[in-house]
């Protein structure tokens, strides 16, 4: 089954950035913060974006301004796609095709059937596929979460947040 696949304690997840921008960036600072996770590509179109990466990360770093060169790479496990939103759905369903696992920004499509379309390559591969609604791991809201299911909040009539991040 798709979501059944878990990643065991200690296993390292090489994970390469499709898109260096400003979302790109976050994305992967945030997903370094998890343990186990290595970075081990970055593909952009801009040469400056590829220079800031591996001055940030090494000069050694792989680098690519083709998305399917950096799916081609065996020493990558997962992808997260930080790109225009109408390149989303071409580049998921290509990394689907080379088995990595997709945690893609939204939207993930222009319209369902080309969400259907992620879906389903995802499916086919046997593969993650994610949306980045980044909140849902913020210790915050897994913490408003448990006040919510635990009733400690009561019953809420209304609700409205602000949240502001750092890196």
């Amino acid at each position: 089954m798709l979501y059944e696949k878990r990643v065991s304690v200690g296993e390292k997840i090489r994970l390469g950035v499709i898109g260096f921008g400003v979302q790109g960036h976050f994305d992967l600072a945030t997903a370094l913060k998890v343990p186990g996770v290595e970075l081990a590509g970055i593909c952009d179109l801009y040469t400056g974006r590829i220079e800031n990466a591996k001055e940030l990360y090494g000069k050694d770093l792989y680098t690519t301004r083709n998305y399917k060169e950096l799916l081609d790479r065996a020493d990558i496990d997962a992808v997260i796609i930080a790109t225009p939103n109408f390149t989303h759905v071409p580049q998921a369903v290509a990394a689907a095709a080379h088995g990595k696992h997709i945690m893609c920004e939204k939207p993930l499509g222009l319209h369902a059937g080309e969400v259907r379309e992620m879906y389903r390559a995802a499916q086919a591969a046997d593969v993650v596929h994610m949306t980045a609604f980044t909140y849902r791991f913020a210790p915050s809201m897994r913490y408003l979460k448990h006040l919510l299911q635990t009733g400690a909040l009561g019953t809420p009539r209304h609700f409205r947040s602000q949240r502001f991040l750092d890196l």
